[in-house]
């Protein structure tokens, strides 16, 4: 069986010059990209100076906010306890799913769980642990998508009054908050 052999030739100029195109295209594109994303960097890196400026500035102000005086236990547990409150109403999107807040007889444990059933499998788990210890919040588990240390921060309580007890000790120095 034999094959034809077909050849197409089109003029050199034509050639190089759709070459050149398609090259200068490809520059321009990398270009525009490359711009991009050093835009996106320079968004993002003032974005994070914001943040870091604004929770250095929130960590300068007196310690009474709201009416509340930080150097009471009872005020802590009061602005943990409504912080994690406002987590329980909001429903979620799948599932027979409940979010639930228990709190130690003593107040001093705070436990925000996730309860019910997704199609046939049950779900029981906890989201945020956090535990009230010599006028400083221990957040000993944060599961949530955006952490709760922020929301605290919030909700008035100063960065050195919150300890991100999941993190070794050696790693805490170096988060903003406080040691232990």
């Amino acid at each position: 069986m034999r094959y034809a052999h077909v050849e197409i030739s089109f003029p050199q100029a034509d050639m190089n010059g759709q070459a050149d195109m398609k090259r200068e295209k490809r520059v321009k594109l990398l270009l525009i990209t490359y711009y991009l994303l050093l835009i996106t960097y320079y968004l993002l890196l003032n974005s994070a100076k914001r943040c870091i400026t604004g929770a250095a500035q929130s960590a300068v102000l007196p310690e009474t906010r709201g009416g509340f005086t930080m150097d009471s236990l009872n005020d802590i547990r009061q602005r943990v306890e409504q912080t994690l409150l406002e987590y329980t109403k909001i429903p979620y999107a799948y599932g027979d799913l409940q979010c639930r807040l228990i709190v130690s007889k003593d107040s001093n444990h705070f436990l925000l769980i996730t309860q019910g059933w997704h199609d046939d499998v049950q779900v029981h788990g906890c989201l945020v642990h956090v535990e009230a210890i010599a006028n400083k919040v221990w957040i000993h588990r944060d599961g949530l998508e955006d952490g709760i240390a922020d929301d605290l921060l919030r909700a008035g309580i100063p960065k050195d009054k919150i300890v991100l007890g999941f993190h070794p000790p050696e790693v805490r120095l170096h988060t903003g908050f406080a040691v232990g």
